[in-house]
């Protein structure tokens, strides 16, 4: 988010969840929260979770969704639908891309 451009101070996000998939439906393989200590730990979706990253997994295929958030965001899960706020005079950003299934440490390592 450019500062000097952006008039407020939160931008507000939701990535919709109605995925229409041709095997099982998809779902969250791994969401890495920030615990109050400030210790990343695995984590399930919920109202409101401190979210690093998360992988959305479409089973049998070979790439999945990955999402990374610096830093952590508050993220709220709706089955696979995920909204969020982050700011954007703060520098805080969020990147969305593909990861092989499993993979979202090495992802999250090659941004």
């Amino acid at each position: 988010m450019d500062r000097d451009w952006t008039q407020f101070e939160k931008s507000y996000f939701a990535v919709p969840g109605k995925w229409s998939w041709r095997q099982a439906p998809p779902r969250w393989k791994r969401i890495v929260a920030l615990s109050d200590s400030g210790k990343e730990m695995d984590t399930q979706p919920g109202i409101k979770v401190n979210v690093v990253a998360a992988e959305l997994e479409f089973p049998g295929e070979k790439w999945n969704l990955a999402f990374k958030f610096e830093p952590a965001q508050e993220v709220a899960f709706n089955g696979t639908e995920l909204r969020f706020a982050i700011g954007s005079w703060t520098n805080d950003s969020w990147q969305v891309g593909f990861c092989r299934p499993g993979e979202l440490e090495t992802w999250r390592a090659s941004k």
